[in-house]
């Protein structure tokens, strides 16, 4: 990144990459470029560190209070620390995209530094949503972080945690699977619980169904009964699949394999049962051909026996 030097009317100008349209920066005329550039870098050090140590403190005050059961307060240490990260940010250019404004020989170290402890804030937050039952926030505080770090451990689990809590059963079986297989135990566990609140959550419904049934009466009744009926079917096959989805995730940790999604699960069910189809119509015409021999051949025999006795009523 070189800054792009310019001939104005005000006389030699430099202009650096987070400046406004219309803002520049002019060195002394006492001071040479490359001394002026010098003396800017030492200066965003100096805020960069001073900000940082900030925001460290603020977590540090966080973590203390959350050991302490003080969601709340350890909340709001954590929030503190993220508004001095923005202030870090917009003093010296690190964190807005990805990189710092100015020519640093650091700045790879300094990006590295200020995500670290930008990610670590947004998750102890997402700690304290769990605890305060706050669980759409969670959820969206681990979000942020799974948009950069795909596979970050304990903001799967955390997320996880938040969509079981919420209901949110196929979401919640996705990131605690993928968890579990990169070695989260809390997350294997947590596994067990869901497929716990699957098989409630069918029987709840069952229960549900069947009042509803029990109610309807009449031609109506009939009609409705049988939608019900339907209904009812259906969402128990669908609940059947996702417990055996869950099962089938459960038993390929235990095996050290990664979990399926839903979707690769299902499809790879779905190929199977074609393959079985397939494989049964196959032997179905098979069979098929083979009776359709034996008729031909009954039919053979048949007729050439009936020629014999034709013969032997011409010799007598």
């Amino acid at each position: 990144f070189e800054p792009k030097v310019v001939e104005t009317n005000a006389g030699r100008k430099k202009y650096w990459g987070r400046s406004m349209p219309g803002e520049e920066e002019e060195a002394p005329s006492t001071m040479s470029w490359d001394a002026y550039d010098a003396a800017l870098e030492r200066e965003e050090d100096k805020a960069f560190q001073t900000l940082m140590g900030e925001a460290l403190a603020a977590k540090t005050e966080g973590n203390d209070l959350f050991k302490d059961g003080k969601n709340e307060a350890a909340l709001a240490s954590y929030g503190k620390g993220l508004d001095t990260l923005t202030r870090c940010t917009a003093a010296t250019g690190v964190g807005g995209d990805g990189t710092s404004s100015k020519r640093v020989s650091n700045e790879v170290v300094r990006k590295v530094e200020y995500d670290e402890l930008l990610y670590s804030l947004r998750l102890n937050r997402a700690a304290c949503y769990l605890r305060l039952n706050e669980f759409d926030r969670a959820a969206e505080e681990a979000s942020i972080v799974l948009r950069v770090q795909s596979e970050n451990v304990k903001a799967l689990y955390r997320r996880g945690v938040a969509m079981m809590r919420l209901g949110r059963f196929d979401a919640a079986s996705d990131d605690l699977s993928k968890a579990s297989s990169l070695g989260n135990k809390d997350a294997a566990r947590e596994l067990g619980k869901l497929k716990d609140r699957l098989a409630a959550k069918r029987s709840a419904e069952k229960k549900k169904m069947s009042g509803a049934l029990k109610k309807a009466g009449g031609l109506y009744g009939d009609v409705e009964e049988e939608r019900l009926r339907r209904k009812k079917l259906a969402e128990e096959e669908k609940q059947r699949k996702k417990a055996e989805h869950l099962d089938v995730n459960c038993q390929r940790v235990k095996d050290g394999l990664d979990p399926l999604t839903f979707e690769d699960w299902t499809k790879q069910e779905d190929d199977k049962k074609k393959k079985q189809d397939d494989a049964r119509k196959e032997r179905e015409k098979h069979a098929e051909r083979e009776r359709e021999e034996k008729r031909r051949k009954a039919r053979s025999i048949s007729k050439g026996g009936s020629h014999m006795d034709d013969d032997d009523d011409d010799d007598d």
